[in-house]
């Protein structure tokens, strides 16, 4: 199987985990107290972020924050994204999107990064 089919497979199961981790955040939210909670401490940190110097323009980033987290190689990925945007509280249609594309962005790097290796590296065959 080679690079490119790998990719495909990887991005594939990266949609499929952020159904799961957006059902997750919606079920857990409605079901236990203390996500409840969670998410109200979560939006009265968000309006304290909102004062500071540096927080103010990552939330004015709105949803390319969680599009760069999940992009990057080796920040967190669909996990750390799908967090990021709960704690801006962004829309469940936005926080899809964001992290889809970031998924998508972070894999073309991989891959790319992957055909470049291999260019580079010759493996002698038999």
């Amino acid at each position: 199987m080679g690079i490119i089919e790998i990719s495909i497979i990887v991005v594939i199961c990266e949609f499929i985990l952020i159904a799961v981790v957006e059902f997750l955040f919606t079920w857990s939210l409605d079901r236990f107290n203390w996500t409840r909670a969670l998410k109200e401490r979560s939006e009265r940190f968000q309006e304290k972020l909102k004062t500071g110097a540096w927080s103010a323009q990552l939330i004015q980033l709105g949803w390319l924050g969680p599009l760069i987290i999940t992009a990057i190689p080796f920040s967190g990925g669909v996990w750390t994204g799908m967090a990021l945007a709960r704690v801006m509280v962004l829309s469940t249609r936005k926080t899809i999107w964001a992290v889809g594309i970031g998924a998508v962005l972070g894999c073309s790097i991989y891959t790319l990064a992957a055909l470049g290796f291999v260019s580079i590296v010759e493996i002698p065959s038999d």
